[in-house]
């Protein structure tokens, strides 16, 4: 490689890579890897400091949403969980085996009766709570990121009002997924643990044994999960109908601790189990008593996801419905450059559509079609249908 020459500039200092070459004792300044290396670097930094700003740029524009999902979840699974707590601990304690001519059945039936009025708290409980926690989520969200759906074009802050349209989509959703979750997981969870059912039992529909792939009659199978133990019928450990046909209602009204003593109301732990507490210590009782549990932790799980995904959902939706159609065109009249839906000046602009116009008018038509006065949505005669319906043949 030829020697190349190497401009210096008198009125600026050496370096020391310089000073060694023009002693010829060192290496020419040619670019090195390390240069290469830094130049990477600082692209890299670039690029990562961009997608930052643009994580950022996404987390401020859904605050809101995330906010919503967030305060949803967190206030439905929580109150899911304290109500339903608090109704099934109300309501078994009403099951006293003490009292006079109580049987197994009665035992059961009040447990039962308890658990359904518990699950109806717990799914209007969680729908109440991710319905306002979803709303008051978004709120904070949207005004601590400071985004349009807090503020004005004018950069003035809304009122709470204006707000709490713009997040009526996201509580209705969260309400809704908030409800439905904790109906269907409690109600699956305890037919699981109460009949030892399995989920896709549960969700496959029985078959006529008439049809291809009936279940065709035969020897019953053993009772499972609490039924041995709360029937006064059944062998325990079997679960198979008794042959002497001995009535066992010890199982039920007598504590298991000490078959003489009556069940009474106590905190009970087993060897190598959890804590059964506030439970009737006969053997039914427990059994159940760890059920109702199980279902309503499982509730409550399904309460929070059932609100998050729901606040997310009817958020988007509400969006996409409140948002003006592509094309959209501005009223004749409206100045240059107007928005979709803008008005003539001085008139206040179109109104957007609604989240809840579909709902709203949905069920009057549905009225006015089944009563509506005659010949408008309502047929005058069945005379006049029939020659309706001929006129459209030919």
């Amino acid at each position: 490689m030829p020697d190349q020459e190497v401009a210096f500039d008198p009125h600026q200092p050496l370096t020391a890579s310089e000073i060694l070459h023009h002693n010829g004792l060192g290496p020419r300044p040619f670019p090195s890897v390390f240069t290469g290396m830094m130049a990477g670097m600082m692209g890299g930094g670039g690029g990562a400091g961009g997608a930052m700003g643009g994580a950022g740029d996404f987390m401020k524009k859904n605050a809101g949403t995330m906010g919503g999902a967030l305060g949803g979840a967190a206030a439905a699974g929580g109150a899911t969980f304290i109500a339903g707590r608090t109704m099934w601990r109300s309501g078994i304690a009403k099951c006293d085996p003490s009292q006079p001519d109580y049987t197994c059945g009665k035992f059961e039936s009040c447990y039962v009766n308890a658990f359904d009025s518990c699950r109806k708290v717990a799914t209007a409980a969680g729908a109440v709570g991710g319905g306002a926690g979803s709303m008051l989520g978004g709120l904070a969200g949207n005004n601590l990121a400071g985004n349009e759906q807090a503020k004005g074009p004018g950069g003035e802050r809304k009122g709470l009002g204006e707000q709490a349209k713009g997040q009526a989509g996201a509580a209705a959703g969260a309400a809704a997924g908030a409800a439905l979750g904790t109906y269907i997981a409690m109600g699956f969870q305890w037919k699981k643990c109460r009949t030892g059912a399995s989920l896709g039992a549960s969700l496959t529909p029985s078959i006529p044994s008439f049809l291809p792939g009936g279940k065709k009659e035969g020897a019953p199978a053993p009772a499972a999960g609490c039924l041995p133990l709360c029937d006064a019928e059944l062998d325990k450990l079997t679960g198979k109908k008794v042959t002497d046909g001995k009535i066992q209602d010890e199982k039920c009204l007598m504590s298991k601790a000490d078959s003489a003593a009556p069940a009474t109301i106590k905190d009970v732990t087993e060897e190598g189990k959890d804590t059964v507490t506030h439970s009737f210590d006969s053997e039914c009782g427990i059994c159940l008593k760890q059920c109702g549990d199980k279902a309503i932790k499982w509730g409550a799980a399904a309460s929070a996801a059932g609100a998050g995904l729901g606040s997310v959902a009817g958020g988007m939706a509400q969006k996409k419905m409140s948002a003006p159609a592509a094309g959209a065109e501005a009223a004749p009249g409206a100045a240059p450059g107007a928005a979709p839906g803008a008005g003539p000046p001085g008139l206040p602009p179109a109104p957007a559509a609604g989240f809840l116009d579909e709902w709203n008018t949905a069920p009057v038509f549905a009225i006015l079609q089944k009563s509506g006065l005659a010949g408008v949505d309502n047929r005058i005669s069945q005379q006049d249908w029939r020659s309706q319906k001929h006129a459209a043949f030919l």
